[in-house]
């Protein structure tokens, strides 16, 4: 792996092979050290990326959809590695489209044309969302997302499990419960995640206080 160990030397760091050393046995590259950087799996190459990215300890770090591609149990070990990074007092920023991966960071800021929409804790931005969120519950409510799109105040629906998420104008819960009521479904009015907050912002909505 000769571009960590040239990383290395541009940081100018004293002894840059122990330096690569090190983060290779941290990032549990050993048994590909003596193989080219190309031929390594999306994982792995994220981890070697990260492993030069963080050679020299940086104080502040840029990440860039850091797991994008990745699967399962490789995001979880990148977000693990920054989370450890930003234990030890490291400015980490992250920029991602994955929601529920925001939800990870302890601020956030959304931006949309270029203007900062919402920022603070993910779970202040779900909080402050414009929308009131729903559950619809019943037999087979999934296929009821058509229909939910034509009520006045919808936003937007998606489904939970087995139920119907729906994101709407607070003033639409009579009409919803109207819904519910002739489809022998329930509603329950659920607290906001930040994507439903998200979703509120972005949605075109004539309804939306500014």
């Amino acid at each position: 792996m000769g571009v960590p160990t040239a990383i290395a030397e541009v940081y100018g760091l004293r002894n840059s092979r122990a330096e690569v050393e090190g983060a290779i046995r941290e990032f549990g590259l050993v048994p590909w050290a003596n193989s080219p950087a190309g031929s390594l799996s999306g994982g792995w190459a994220r981890r070697l990326q990260l492993a030069a990215s963080l050679v020299h300890s940086p104080r502040l770090v840029l990440l860039d959809e850091p797991t994008a591609g990745l699967d399962a149990a490789a995001r979880q070990e990148v977000w693990r590695r920054v989370e450890v990074l930003a234990a030890t007092g490291a400015g980490v920023i992250v920029c991602t489209h994955d929601l529920a991966e925001a939800e990870r960071c302890s601020n956030a800021a959304f931006f949309a044309d270029g203007q900062v929409v919402a920022a603070g804790a993910p779970a202040e931005i779900a909080a402050a969302s414009p929308a009131a969120v729903f559950l619809l519950s019943g037999t087979d409510v999934r296929r009821l997302g058509n229909d939910v799109a034509t009520i006045a105040g919808v936003v937007t629906s998606y489904p939970q499990g087995e139920k119907l998420r729906v994101v709407a104008d607070p003033l639409a819960e009579l009409q919803l419960r109207r819904f519910a009521a002739v489809h022998a479904a329930s509603l329950a009015r659920v607290g906001a995640r930040l994507e439903d907050a998200i979703l509120a912002w972005s949605l075109p909505m004539g309804w939306r206080q500014t």
